[in-house]
Order: structure tokens, then sequence, then C-alpha cells
């Protein structure tokens, strides 16, 4: 990984090595799990590089799912920490596509508001319940 890094930088290129690498990540990830988690970080890092290069990424979605596929097939929150870190210096796209890879979020959405507490029955009662029951 080391040494394709520096020379990856198109989105073409990225795209190519994913292909070339991810029929072998199965593999990679039962025979030689370091290498595995190494390889995963080099693929954020590839990124990071492409997309400093590039005005602008026409695949974005398919290399998310990529990255996506990897986190949950085969490196888990292994690589978290490293990756989190890479995540951040992307551009604002790619980090809200990859937001959930470290379960990190620039823009988290606000609470919920509580809800009302009802009154113990499984139905909610209505004015007009209310009011039949008030007349007897």
């Amino acid at each position: 990984p080391e040494v394709l890094n520096p020379l990856v930088k198109t989105e073409f290129q990225l795209l190519y090595l994913y292909h070339l690498v991810g029929p072998f990540l199965q593999r990679f990830q039962q025979e030689r799990t370091r290498c595995m988690i190494e390889i995963g970080v080099a693929f954020y890092e590839m990124l990071l590089n492409v997309d400093q290069c590039s005005a602008h990424l026409n695949y974005m979605d398919p290399i998310c799912d990529f990255l996506y596929h990897m986190k949950y097939m085969f490196t888990g929150d292994s690589v978290k920490d490293p990756v989190e870190k890479i995540i951040c210096n992307l551009r604002p796209a790619l980090k809200l596509r990859l937001r959930f890879i470290t379960q990190f979020s620039k823009t988290e959405p606000a609470p919920a508001p509580p809800q009302p507490m009802s009154s113990g029955s499984p139905a909610p009662q209505t004015s007009q319940a209310v009011d039949r029951q008030s007349t007897r």
C-alpha cells in the first residue's frame, strides 16, 4: 500500500485499484488480518490524495459504497481511529457520505422533542370520548 499511495492521484486510478484489490479482500481478511487493516487505511489515504488532487469527483457514491462494504464485511471498527482522522480532511460532500464509517458527524440532527406522557390507556382519548363520559 505505501508504494501505491503516492502514485494514485486520479479518481480513475483509485477505482481501478479498488477493482484490482476488491476481489481478494475476503482472502486477505481470512489469511492476513493485519494486511487487511493496512489496506483498509491505505484506501482512505489514497482517497484523500485523490480528493486533494481533483476539483470534482464523478464517482463519489460508488467509492463510498465500496468503503462501506469494506467496513461492514472485512475491517469493522479496527480501522476506526486512523480513518476518522483522514475523513476529517476530506471535502464536505465526502464527509457527509462517510459520516457513518466512524459514527462521527458534524451535522448531527437536533434531538427529538420529548413525547407527552400518555394517560396509560393504549388508545389516545379524544375530546368527544371525554365529553360523552362527563355527560353520563
